[in-house]
């Protein structure tokens, strides 16, 4: 049975591993057969930056977000967050969701995840 995933990701990337365990665990739940929608908010959208040198697991961050770029329409952060910050958001892997369109995501996932 398929089911609706939501991986929610808030977690700050420069002093927590959390976010890269996220990613992980987001990543093979993608590869399974569920429909699965990873949400960047609060601090983890930082992951987005050019500059991940002081990340934490910064080198296993970098290979995982590449791996996104196989399986479009999965990752998504706070849109408000890009008007926010500066990220080079050139990567079309990476999707915006309003707050509303995240908490309607949530609300239609069969389970979730927080990391």
């Amino acid at each position: 049975m398929h089911k609706k995933i939501v991986v929610l990701i808030q977690s700050d990337p420069r002093t927590n591993h959390r976010v890269c365990e996220g990613i992980r665990i987001a990543l093979g739940l993608v590869a399974s057969e569920h429909q699965v929608t990873v949400l960047l908010i609060k601090q983890a959208v930082h992951i987005l930056e050019t500059d991940k040198t002081d990340f934490v697991d910064e080198e296993r961050l970098e290979h995982f977000l590449l791996a996104f770029e196989h399986f479009p329409g999965v990752l998504f952060m706070d849109a408000a967050s890009s008007k926010r910050y500066d990220f080079c958001l050139e990567n079309e892997a990476v999707g915006l969701l309003s707050q509303s369109a995240s908490a309607e995501k949530i609300s239609e996932a069969d389970c979730f995840f927080i990391f």
